[in-house]
């Protein structure tokens, strides 16, 4: 996307500190692009998403609707399933997931190793199900982005999701 700028991008620094005192125009012609991004927290390429989104929807001229949704709903009804539990795709997830942690400058979340199991899953849609009630509930989505970047990190570090119990 081509953005028009009054001041020179030079100093801006991937994590987004550096834009902070200028101001985002789209460039003549181009409108503000409509993104609806579909997300689960549970998935460790959300958190990657998440992140990205919060670091640059200051400076993308891009109006973000963000659609939590539970994926193991889908992929259970769809008879598909998670690419972890795919052999082909199983091999390179890992590399995959620590590849684009490096390019973005984020964190690489650890993956539980209960990640398939009952509690953790339906912890996964209880979040899904606040961050759904957060937005009928008025919040705007830079708050709901917030709330879903921070449920994102808490689903795969914290301990008692990791031992069996639920949220």
């Amino acid at each position: 996307v081509v953005i028009w700028w009054r001041r020179s991008l030079g100093g801006v620094d991937r994590r987004g500190g550096g834009l902070s005192s200028h101001s985002r125009v789209p460039a003549p012609g181009l409108m503000a692009r409509k993104v609806s991004l579909f997300f689960d927290c549970i998935s460790p390429y959300t958190h990657i998403s998440l992140s990205l989104w919060s670091r640059y929807l200051k400076v993308w001229p891009v109006e973000l609707t963000l659609r939590p949704f539970f994926l193991g709903g889908v992929m259970a009804s769809s008879g598909n399933q998670p690419p972890g539990m795919l052999p082909a795709k199983a091999a390179f997830l890992h590399q995959d997931l620590a590849r684009s942690a490096a390019l973005y400058e984020v964190p690489l979340l650890e993956m539980p190793s209960n990640f398939f199991d009952a509690p953790l899953q339906r912890s996964a849609l209880k979040v899904s199900r606040l961050l759904c009630a957060a937005q009928l509930d008025g919040c705007d989505d830079a708050k709901v982005l917030k709330l879903a970047l921070a449920a994102s990190k808490c689903l795969h570090a914290d301990a008692g999701l990791r031992a069996g119990s639920e949220l």
